[in-house]
């Protein structure tokens, strides 16, 4: 509680809307944004990028959502890597070149994704 004002923790909020309806993030073309953890090459160490994507498929089981990459790779992701992808783009969203995405039922129109 803040100031007589009870806070939710953002990722308890998510896993219960995650948990209520997880076709809303497939529906909405919901935008992510994951760590690129780093390689080395050679003797150079490449780290702190940030990979941005849209949540395209939702298809049950153990990792029930499909991202794809903004660069084409595709990734089947866990309820917990959705949740850490959702708040990672809310942090990074200004630095996503590709905020507007067409809505599949509504191909004309262009939508910010949410």
């Amino acid at each position: 509680m803040i100031g007589g004002v009870t806070t939710v923790d953002p990722t308890i909020q998510l896993t219960m809307q995650v948990e209520s309806d997880p076709l809303q993030y497939v529906r909405r073309r919901q935008r992510v944004a994951t760590p690129f953890l780093g390689m080395k090459t050679g003797s150079t160490q490449i780290s702190g990028a940030t990979y941005f994507g849209t949540v395209v498929d939702y298809i049950g089981g153990e990792r029930p959502w499909t991202v794809e990459y903004d660069g084409g790779y595709k990734y089947d992701c866990t309820e917990q890597d959705l949740i850490q992808a959702i708040l990672m783009y809310r942090e990074k969203e200004e630095r996503d070149n590709k905020p507007y995405i067409i809505a599949p039922e509504r191909k004309n129109i262009l939508h910010r994704s949410a």
